[in-house]
C-alpha cells in the first residue's frame, strides 16, 4: 500500500486501485461512522499474489515501483524490540559494565533468542565501526572503504579482539574460531583474518547497495551515503548526447540535462537493487545470471542465502533471467526511458534502442563494469571505484507521491527536477527538508563498539556447560596471560529461563541475583540495575499495571501461561 499525495489527480490512470482510509494510530481501516484515534491517510491496496504451478503464492514484487523482491513484512515482536534495546544498552557510553540477562517464558524461547539477539545486534556494531571510518576519511570510494574498514580497527585492537568483534554470526562454525576460543590464539596457518576482511568488504557493498533503502541502514537514517564520481558522470553525459541524438529514434532534440537525469536515476536504481560488481561477490553467481545461489554457501566468508532470498540483481541483455533484470517488457528499466525521454516527444524512444547505446558509454566512462555470462549474455553492474562515500547527506522527495530519497549533499542539485524513480508516478523530485538525525543515526554516530556474544542459560544445559557459561559471564578484565581474565569472546548476554536458580551476579557482590525482573522489581534499589519488560499490545493479556513506567521500581513482565513474550 502507498500513501497518496494531495497533488494527485483523481482521474490519473496510474492510480486505478480503490483507495481506503487508514488510522495511523491503530493501523486499522476506517469504516463510515468510525472515529479515528489518530491522523488519517489514504492508502491504495494491491493484491500481492502471483500464480505458480503449485498455486498462488505471496509476491514480494512492489506493485508501485515494480522492483522485484523488494517488499518486507513490517512488524515488531518482543524479540525484535528487545534487540533494539540491547543495541542501545551496549552502545551507550554511560554503560561501564556491558553485561545483560534476558528472560523468556520458556526454555525453547530462551534458546532461540540467544542466537537471535547475537545475529540481530551484529550489524549495528558493524555500522558503528563503518561510520567511524567514513567520518575520519571523507571521500573514500566504496572499494577503498572496503579495504580501510578492517585495517583501521586492526590498528586499534589485538588480533583476538578484532576477530571477535567482526566475525559474522554465520562464520562461528569455522575451526579457526574454535581454536581461538580453546587455545587463545589462531593457528599459524589460519586464513580467518582474510575471510573476515572479505566479509567486511561484502557488507560495505550491501550497506550502500542492496540494503541502502531498507530498515536501519546508514543511508536510510541519513547518516552516510554514496555519490557518483562527478568527473566520470560528466564524461559519460558528454559522450552520450550525440549518439543518442543520432542513433535513437525520438531523441533528436534530447538535452544534456535529460541525459544526466537518465544516467543518475538509472545508476541509483541499479545500486539499490544490489547491482554493484564487488570483488567480494562470487563469480559463479554473477556469471550464472543469479541462478547459482549456492555459490554464496560455497564461499565460507559470505552469508548463506536461500532460493527466495533477496539477492543482488544486475542488468542483463538476456530476456529470461531468474534474478537479474532486463530492459524489455514492462520492467522498471523500460519505463525509465519513457519517464526521462518521453515527455513532449512526437516519437518516443524505446528501451530496445536506448540501452545498447547507453551501456557501452557508461562502461567506457568507468561508471559501469561489464561481465559475460556463461551463455554469452552481457551483465552490467556499478564499478566500486565510481561510488564515493560521504557522511554529508541531503533529502529529496517527489512532489507528487512523496517518495523520499537520501542522496549525497553534493548531488542534491542533480536530483532537483529528476523524474520520480517510482515506476507508476509522473512526479519530479524537489528539495525535502532534511529531518533531524533519528534514533539510529545518533546511535551509530556516538555508540561504543562492543560485540555482543550470547549464550543460553537454561535447564537444557548439563552442569559442566552451565558452570562454564556462568564462569565466563562473571569473568573480569585482566592481563592477557591471566587464565581467569575475561576474553573478548566470552558471553556478555545470557538468555535465561525464569525458573532456574542461577547464582549469577551481573556485577559480582552488588545485588542478589534476579530470577525474574517482574518478581524482583519491587525489591530493587532505584537506579541500581535497570529492568525492562515487554508485554503484548492486547490489554486483555497484560500482566502488568497499565501506564506505569518501565523502571527498576515497576518492571513489567509477561505472564508465564498466557503468552511467551516476556523479557
Amino acid at each position: 500500500m502507498r500513501p497518496t499525495a494531495a497533488s494527485e489527480k483523481p482521474g490519473d490512470s496510474s492510480w486505478k486501485l480503490p483507495a481506503f482510509s487508514l488510522d495511523t494510530e491503530t493501523l486499522t481501516k476506517i469504516h463510515p461512522g468510525d472515529q479515528p484515534a489518530g491522523p488519517v491517510i489514504e492508502v491504495i491496496p494491491a493484491a500481492s499474489v502471483r500464480p505458480t504451478a503449485d498455486g498462488p503464492k505471496l509476491s514480494r514484487d512492489c506493485p508501485f515501483c515494480l522492483a522485484r523482491d523488494s517488499l518486507t513484512i513490517i512488524g515488531f515482536q518482543a524479540a525484535t524490540l528487545t534487540s533494539v534495546t540491547i543495541d542501545q544498552l551496549f552502545a551507550s557510553p554511560f554503560n561501564d559494565d556491558k553485561k545483560l540477562l534476558t528472560f523468556s517464558d520458556s526454555v525453547q524461547d530462551a534458546a532461540h533468542r540467544a542466537g537471535f539477539f547475537g545475529a540481530r545486534t551484529w550489524r549495528t556494531n558493524l555500522r558503528i565501526a563503518m561510520l567511524r571510518v567514513i567520518r575520519e576519511r571523507e571521500g573514500l570510494t566504496l572499494a577503498e572503504l572496503a579495504d580501510a574498514l578492517g585495517a583501521r580497527w586492526k590498528k586499534r585492537m589485538d588480533v583476538p579482539t578484532w576477530v571477535s568483534t567482526f566475525l559474522a554470526p554465520n562464520m562461528a562454525w569455522l575451526d579457526d574460531w574454535g581454536s581461538l576460543g580453546s587455545d587463545g590464539k589462531l593457528p599459524a596457518d589460519s586464513d580467518l583474518e582474510a575471510l573476515i576482511d572479505r566479509r567486511l568488504g561484502y557488507e560495505v557493498d550491501v550497506e550502500f547497495g542492496l540494503q541502502a533503502g531498507i530498515g536501519r541502514s546508514l543511508t536510510r537514517t541519513g547518516t552516510a551515503t554514496v555519490a557518483l564520481d562527478p568527473a566520470r558522470l560528466e564524461r559519460a553525459v558528454g559522450a552520450l548526447v550525440e549518439p543518442l541524438r543520432n542513433e535513437v529514434p525520438g531523441l533528436r532534440e534530447v538535452s544534456s540535462e535529460a541525459v544526466r537525469h537518465f544516467v543518475v536515476g538509472l545508476l541509483h536504481f541499479l545500486r539499490t537493487r544490489g547491482g554493484i560488481l564487488a570483488r567480494s561477490l562470487p563469480d559463479e553467481y554473477v556469471e550464472s545470471s543469479g541462478r547459482d545461489v549456492h555459490a554464496f554457501k560455497r564461499t565460507r566468508a559470505l552469508p548463506v542465502y536461500g532460493r527466495t532470498s533477496r539477492l543482488p540483481a544486475f542488468l542483463t541483455d538476456r530476456s529470461r533471467s531468474v534474478r537479474f533484470e532486463t530492459w524489455g517488457g514492462k520492467s522498471w528499466y523500460s519505463r525509465w526511458v519513457g519517464h526521462c525521454f518521453g515527455a513532449g516527444q512526437t516519437l518516443t524512444a524505446d528501451s530496445a534502442s536506448t540501452y545498447p547505446v547507453v551501456l557501452p558509454v557508461l562502461v567506457s566512462a568507468g561508471l559501469l563494469s561489464e561481465r559475460t555470462g556463461k551463455k554469452g549474455e552481457g551483465i552490467w553492474g556499478l564499478d566500486e571505484s565510481a561510488l564515493v562515500v560521504t557522511s554529508q547527506v541531503a533529502a529529496v522527495a517527489c512532489d507528487r507521491c512523496g517518495n523520499r530519497t537520501h542522496v549525497a549533499a553534493r548531488e542534491r542539485d542533480l536530483w532537483l527536477g529528476l523524474p520520480c524513480l517510482t515506476a507508476r508516478c509522473q512526479g519530479n523530485y524537489a528539495v525535502d527538508p532534511m529531518p533531524a538525525q533519528d534514533y539510529f543515526g545518533r546511535l551509530y554516530a556516538g555508540g561504543h563498539l562492543q560485540r555482543i556474544f550470547t549464550e543460553e542459560h537454561t535447564g537444557l544445559l548439563d552442569r559442566g556447560e552451565r558452570e562454564r557459561v556462568e564462569r565466563e559471564f562473571k569473568a573480569r578484565p585482566g592481563p592477557p596471560d591471566d587464565p581467569e581474565a575475561r576474553k573478548p569472546w566470552f558471553a556478555n548476554l545470557l538468555s535465561c529461563s525464569p525458573t532456574l536458580e542461577m547464582g549469577i551476579d551481573a556485577r559480582p557482590g552488588q545485588l542478589p541475583p534476579a530470577h525474574r525482573p517482574g518478581r524482583e522489581a519491587g525489591r530493587q534499589r532505584p537506579g541500581a540495575r535497570p529492568n525492562v519488560g515487554l508485554a503484548p499490545a492486547n490489554p486483555g493479556r497484560r500482566s502488568c499495571p497499565v501506564g506505569r513506567p518501565l523502571t527498576a521500581e515497576h518492571a513489567c513482565s509477561a505472564s508465564d501461561t498466557d503468552h511467551r513474550r516476556g523479557v
